[in-house]
């Protein structure tokens, strides 16, 4: 055989070689492709599922939040109308206070000022 024909026919040897590799091997590469789509399946099952899970926890936490922020409102209308004039002046009675007579003021000396040396 001449060195043309040898070169010629090598990829040919070299492509039967892998058909018979692969025709000797075929049930460990059919297994192997079935493991890695099984366990990529998996995986993504997996992964959505954490991520619904994750999103119903966030749609229940702004739930939360939302009526937090409501109860927050309502107790502020309730300090505002305890602190209310109207509330105040009806509470004055029962904790003793009595209205004030005319007020008495001090008046204090000239004002002194020094100087600084």
């Amino acid at each position: 055989m001449s060195r043309f024909s040898q070169t010629l026919f090598s990829s040919i040897r070299k492509t039967n070689k892998a058909a018979a590799f692969l025709s000797r091997h075929m049930v460990v590469l059919n297994l192997t492709l079935f493991v890695l789509t099984t366990t990529l399946a998996l995986t993504y099952v997996v992964q959505v599922n954490s991520s619904a899970n994750k999103g119903y926890q966030i749609r229940e936490l702004e739930v939360a939040i939302n009526q937090l922020e409501l109860n927050n409102q309502s107790m502020q209308v309730k300090i505002a109308e305890t602190r209310s004039m109207e509330n105040v002046a009806a509470k004055v009675p029962m904790l003793g206070m009595v209205p004030a007579s005319t007020p008495v003021y001090l008046s204090g000396y000239p004002a002194t000022v020094s100087m600084n040396r």
